[in-house]
């Protein structure tokens, strides 16, 4: 600081003589310290947003269980989890949290359901590659062992009873469009050999 000291004078009025006393004048580095300093007490500090960590979902596993049973994620697992935009882990959770509620505990799939998924696996309804197609069904690693043991079969030449289903049931899904086109296509898609293949080709033909 830059100190200046009064001048001396002799007397005062009263007769008592001044004393030389310093004056602190701040600097202009003191000033600028000053202003500092009060520029940082009075601006106001913004706050920072914390980034959701990539991966991990904004809402509990209650919460989006109650928004699958609510039908707000559409139908199928594969596409409800897209929805929810979060892992196949946690929407294992998730389904999980919607069984336990729903009462169910393990599900075990029936004959017939085998034969369901696996005619759905066969017309390209559930993707390629065996864990996209079980995560798809929403099955076990065992059950779905049983859906590609049976598409396994079917594809290679099937049996005569396609699934239980008489010549004439099968002419009529044909006719309804439910296999596809071409007969190798329906063929795989119905689940049966060559001999009865052309059992219900005939009976579509006679339809016709």
């Amino acid at each position: 600081c830059e100190i200046e000291h009064t001048t001396q004078r002799s007397l005062t009025a009263t007769g008592y003589p001044y004393r030389r006393y310093p004056i602190v004048r701040p600097s202009s580095l003191d000033r600028q310290t000053a202003v500092t300093k009060y520029a940082l007490l009075t601006t106001p500090v913004k706050p920072t947003k914390t980034k959701p960590i990539k991966g991990q979902p904004k809402k509990t596993i209650k919460q989006m269980a109650d928004e699958v049973i609510a039908g707000k994620h559409g139908s199928g697992h594969t596409a409800r989890q897209h929805s929810l935009g979060i892992t196949a882990r946690q929407y294992k959770k998730v389904r999980a949290e919607v069984n336990r509620r729903a009462g169910v505990k393990k599900p075990v799939a029936s004959s017939n359901a085998i034969d369901r998924m696996a005619t759905e696996v066969l017309a390209g309804k559930h993707g390629q590659g065996h864990a996209r197609r079980r995560r798809s069904l929403g099955i076990s690693a065992a059950e779905y062992a049983k859906v590609r043991a049976r598409v396994n079969a079917r594809s290679a030449g099937g049996s005569s009873s396609g699934g239980g289903k008489s010549v004439s049931q099968m002419a009529t899904e044909i006719l309804q469009g439910k296999h596809g086109n071409g007969h190798a296509n329906r063929q795989r898609s119905l689940g049966v050999n060559n001999a009865t293949y052309a059992k219900i080709r005939a009976e579509v033909n006679r339809r016709s």
